[in-house]
């Protein structure tokens, strides 16, 4: 979307941000009490919460940043002349959730402002009079350097898949290059990124729990960006080896490793390629991995091949095969991983042998620098807005200014923010 004015022209990519805000509370504390035990806090903070508006309000805070402005900077042909111009990109972040009308989300609104996220979408709406604002209590242990959430919804209500029906979606959706999705209200994020794909908008999910439904299921089957974490990524590979009778995944036995140094965390990469071959048919291009103080990976298929056997199987026993062979780029910090899958295939003419030969790109990114973690609640959230603004906004200037390639890019800038995040910079 592009606005002129005198010589002057402004282009704006929307990002829309879709689902939970909440007020988070936060008690540190030097160790979890014991049963029936008594604790002083050493500290306690209330600020603006949930995994959508976290996302939000971290795109709006960078988006309006020196650095980013800067950078976004593009030099376009004048209309006069052959003159070359100055464009201004400017990033517009929505949030589209459902909210109280209590003094708490009065002063989470006023703090959303204040951070440039955009409310005045119409999905951005109030539940019933007397309602009452989502909370979430997090406990942060010093001792044990963990955090224990517990959580009240509130009586506000969510969005839901009638609410995105009944909305003007050619305005909302107008200009939109990216809609994101923290997969609650998950219904309404389902019929929103129905329509997004329809307009060829991306939609990227954030999976920081497994939530088993038929809705939830087909969200991470239109999205084309899945963000999740180790932990997470490991409870949903869990289910879907149930749901699949463990077919087509395999173990760390099944590898053929050239470099012993990824031998400490051969397991993980199993299980990554395993879940992105999960994904494999459905509109996914790439999966985004953070872990903590391990850092973070981006994995993507850069070649896909399949052939069925025209011969007919007489015997299915000793027929499958499932192997795969990983190197290291050190220099670049990316990892190479070559599979071959042969299968089983049940026909009404027969049974015939898949084999499929997959090449997968793992580019890795060690943690943020920091110093001092003062909380790393909402630490994934700032990663994933670092990692969508530099899609959206700062690829140009990677292409143009920077040695490395984009994803390294995208993995560093969402790193990044995330240090900044739990330091409270």
């Amino acid at each position: 979307m592009t606005f002129e004015g005198g010589n002057q022209h402004t282009t704006v990519n929307k990002i829309l941000v879709i689902g939970a805000c909440a007020l988070d509370r936060l008690l540190h504390v030097p160790s979890y009490p014991k049963e029936d035990g008594k604790i002083l806090c050493k500290a306690t903070f209330e600020y603006g919460g949930g995994n959508a508006a976290n996302t939000a309000s971290a795109l709006g805070r960078i988006s309006t940043s020196n650095f980013v402005k800067e950078r976004t900077k593009v030099r376009i042909a004048g209309r006069h002349g052959g003159d070359m111009a100055a464009e201004d990109a400017s990033i517009k972040i929505q949030l589209l959730t459902k909210v109280a009308r209590d003094n708490i989300m009065s002063r989470l609104c006023k703090e959303l402002r204040d951070y440039s996220v955009d409310l005045s979408s119409e999905l951005f709406m109030y539940g019933d009079e007397g309602s009452t604002s989502p909370i979430a209590t997090v406990v942060v242990s010093s001792t044990e350097h963990s955090r224990t959430c517990f959580f009240d919804k509130g009586t506000c209500g969510v969005l839901d898949s009638s609410d995105v029906e009944n909305a003007q979606l050619d305005e909302i959706l107008k200009g939109a290059t990216l809609v994101h999705s923290d997969t609650r209200h998950t219904d309404a994020a389902v019929a929103l990124a129905q329509e997004a794909t329809k307009r060829g908008i991306q939609l990227s999910i954030d999976v920081e729990r497994d939530r088993p439904s038929e809705a939830f299921d087909q969200l991470i089957g239109l999205a084309t960006t899945i963000f999740t974490n180790e932990n997470q990524m490991k409870q949903i590979l869990d289910r879907w080896k149930l749901l699949n009778d463990g077919k087509v995944y395999f173990s760390s036995t099944d590898i053929q490793l050239q470099d012993e140094s990824l031998h400490p965390d051969l397991e993980f990469y199993v299980d990554t390629i395993c879940t992105f071959y999960g994904l494999h048919n459905s509109n996914a291009a790439e999966l985004i991995v953070t872990r903590g103080c391990r850092g973070a990976l981006q994995c993507r298929i850069k070649n896909y091949h399949c052939a069925k056997n025209s011969i007919l199987i007489q015997k299915e026993s000793s027929q499958t095969e499932n192997k795969a062979e990983i190197t290291y780029n050190e220099s670049h910090s990316i990892i190479d991983i070559n599979q071959s899958i042969k299968s089983i295939m049940h026909e009404e003419s027969g049974v015939y042998m898949k084999h499929e030969k997959i090449e997968y790109e793992i580019h890795v990114v060690g943690p943020p620098k920091v110093h001092h973690i003062i909380d790393t609640t909402g630490a994934g959230d700032a990663f994933i807005a670092g990692y969508i603004l530099a899609r959206v906004a700062l690829a140009e200037y990677c292409r143009e200014q920077l040695s490395f390639d984009y994803i390294t890019f995208q993995l560093r800038m969402g790193s990044w923010v995330a240090g900044k995040f739990i330091t409270n910079l």
